[in-house]
């Protein structure tokens, strides 16, 4: 039987399941084949590494998280209210997390979240500054909460407070003599460590599908330049303007982004971490708890209630003029149902490996993938 000569080259219709690696087999590359994903390198892998992390820390299931803290405040305080803890660097007042975190609290907490709200939202609202100004306008409501909350503590503190001495004279004067001043003073600490830890944690959520992104900008730029092209993705009803802006603004944005969502995930650590300190050195269960109470539920009706209605201002972290955040289902592996080929994408730190999903493209762009939607 004669065979064919080693030089020789196949038409695209032989059915061979391979693509030509030689310029001539670039010539039988379909038009329309869309680009792959660049490869990572050693120091992608290890930032990936790096958030991924930081999501375990940051996206703890929220309501595990609430229950966490309301059940700490509650045993921790209620056994060091009871039982003599030993003293340690943390009982002591003018601590260094004390001094120059705890006490500036809000301010880190807003120098934190507020760059991270204004990048990423002035990227997924593709530059709209009425948009960017409502999802930061959530920092005033925030900072309307801890103002008014805080008040109020400081308020029943000395309002409903007497000296030791049953003397009638004000706080100021009771400490000056050297008396204890007696009242409920529900614990502002406790309030601020825990609503800021919920603040940055819904804050945050914005980086999920971030780098999705980058894969739905690349597809539409292809189908964009190939008027054959009829896939449509959540970037399809961009003007050219907008689009051409996210292509800018996103590359730009997002090593600060990361960035900042680092930090974030810093200062949720040392905020949780004091609030451990909290429990075990000062105020009493019964002050601290309540004040965890109310933490929570200004952070419910809040990020939970108002912000969560549909179309209401200023609107929930992520949202913007377009659609990036994978739903549960198309954020699972890849695989085929029974009656095509059947395929599991192996993910790595909840992203697909670059090798597999290019090995799924070609296959695709080969027309060996059977019938069914990637998402």
């Amino acid at each position: 039987m004669a065979t064919k000569r080693r030089g020789s080259s196949y038409p695209p219709s032989s059915g061979l399941n391979f693509r030509p690696s030689t310029a001539e087999g670039a010539r039988w590359e379909s038009k329309g084949t869309k680009p792959l994903p660049e490869r990572s390198s050693v120091l992608d892998v290890l930032l990936t590494m790096l958030l991924h992390i930081c999501r375990k820390i940051m996206f703890f299931d929220t309501r595990k998280r609430v229950l966490g803290y309301l059940g700490c405040l509650f045993i921790i305080s209620l056994l060091a209210d009871v039982a003599p803890i030993p003293k340690s660097y943390f009982s002591r007042t003018d601590n260094v997390l004390n001094q120059y975190f705890v006490k500036l609290g809000w301010a880190w907490t807003l120098a934190a979240a507020t760059p991270f709200i204004a990048l990423t939202s002035y990227t997924i609202c593709c530059g709209q500054q009425h948009q960017v100004i409502q999802h930061l306008s959530r920092m005033a409501v925030a900072t309307a909460v801890w103002f008014f909350c805080t008040s109020l503590f400081a308020y029943i503190e000395v309002g409903y407070g007497r000296c030791s001495d049953k003397s009638g004279v004000s706080k100021k004067q009771c400490i000056s003599k050297g008396l204890k001043w007696q009242t409920f003073d529900i614990s502002g600490h406790t309030f601020i460590l825990m609503y800021s830890a919920l603040l940055l944690t819904e804050e945050a959520r914005t980086i999920i599908g971030w780098e999705r992104i980058r894969d739905l900008i690349r597809d539409e730029h292809h189908t964009r330049r190939n008027i054959d092209e009829t896939t449509t993705n959540s970037l399809s009803g961009l003007t050219d303007n907008d689009f051409a802006f996210l292509q800018t603004r996103y590359d730009k944005v997002t090593p600060w982004v990361k960035t900042f969502f680092v930090l974030m995930t810093v200062l949720c650590i040392i905020w949780d971490l004091m609030l451990l300190a909290t429990m075990l050195y000062f105020h009493n269960m019964g002050e601290k708890f309540l004040s965890g109470l109310i933490a929570c539920f200004m952070w419910y009706v809040t990020y939970r209630g108002w912000f969560s209605i549909p179309n209401s201002v200023p609107g929930l972290p992520g949202d913007g003029v377009f659609r990036y955040k994978e739903t549960k289902a198309s954020s699972e592996p890849l695989v085929k149902k029974k009656g095509t080929t059947q395929m599991k994408v192996t993910t790595f730190m909840g992203r697909p490996l670059t090798a597999l999903r290019n090995q799924d493209t070609d296959k695709r762009d080969n027309g060996t993938s059977q019938s069914g939607e990637y998402h």
